[in-house]
């Protein structure tokens, strides 16, 4: 989604924000993961977060989550840009985000 609306800044926000990973953003991460199995966990084995930008931080993630496992979705790219096309049109609907023309 990002990438779509703001194609120009996209490589230099993913630099920064995605592959830039300093020891604050690693205990963020982890911060973040306790929060959300305290929340959400309860009385299950797995967690899941479902963020296409781990992808890039795989790395990071096989270290600071020891026997951690990833699950790689296929999607029928049509499909994929459908979909993105929708929460655009339902986001700037509900005035979430500006119409472009």
């Amino acid at each position: 989604m990002a990438g779509i609306a703001f194609l120009r800044l996209y490589r230099r926000c993913f630099r920064q924000f995605v592959l830039n990973q300093s020891a604050e953003y690693e205990q963020q991460l982890l911060d973040f993961s306790r929060l959300t199995w305290l929340e959400y966990g309860r009385g299950k084995r797995h967690l899941l977060i479902k963020n296409l930008a781990h992808i890039a931080r795989i790395p990071l993630l096989l270290r600071l989550f020891l026997g951690v496992r990833f699950i790689v979705l296929k999607r029928e790219p049509r499909d994929s840009i459908r979909s993105l096309v929708q929460v655009k049109q339902e986001l700037a609907a509900c005035g979430g985000i500006a119409r472009f023309a």
